[in-house]
This record gives structure tokens, C-alpha cells and sequence, in this order.
């Protein structure tokens, strides 16, 4: 089992997540630890659930990150197709 860290979250699949996009090879009511980032994926996807208060946040916090770094790189996408 992976060791706990704050860049990893315990998740609950509520559903499988074998299928496209994920292809994990889990079923529902299994439990693992993942990269914050993937976990906030799938709970945003309704696929998991964080199983405790600090996984939640942990994955709270990587989806804040996600958006953050999407919104830069569209800002920045912009700016250079457009530079005048």
C-alpha cells in the first residue's frame, strides 16, 4: 500500500472506473490511495468519493490547482495568438 502523504488521497469508488477515461482497474466499494490530482478527477466525475476530511482536502486543493493551471495556460494561449 502506497504510504500516506498529503499528494496522495484515499478514495471510495462508488463506481467502476475501468472504462474510458480512466481505465483503473478497480470496482465499486474498493478502496486506494491516488494522485491528488487523478482523485480529484474522478470524484469530480462521480466516480469516487474522498473516504476521510483530509483526503477531501487534499483533493479540494489539487482540483483548485487544476483550474488555476487551465486558466493560466488558456490566458497565455490567448496572449500569443493575439500578441498586438
Amino acid at each position: 500500500m502506497a504510504k500516506k502523504t498529503s499528494d496522495t488521497v484515499k478514495v471510495r469508488f462508488k463506481k467502476s472506473p475501468t472504462g474510458s477515461p480512466f481505465f483503473l482497474a478497480y470496482s465499486a466499494g474498493q478502496e486506494c490511495e491516488l494522485a491528488a490530482p487523478q482523485a480529484a478527477l474522478l470524484i469530480e466525475a462521480g466516480i469516487a468519493v474522498a473516504v476521510d476530511a483530509e483526503s477531501q482536502a487534499a483533493a479540494e486543493l489539487a482540483a483548485k490547482e487544476a483550474e488555476e493551471a487551465a486558466a493560466k495556460a488558456a490566458a497565455e494561449g490567448s496572449t500569443a495568438q493575439n500578441p498586438g
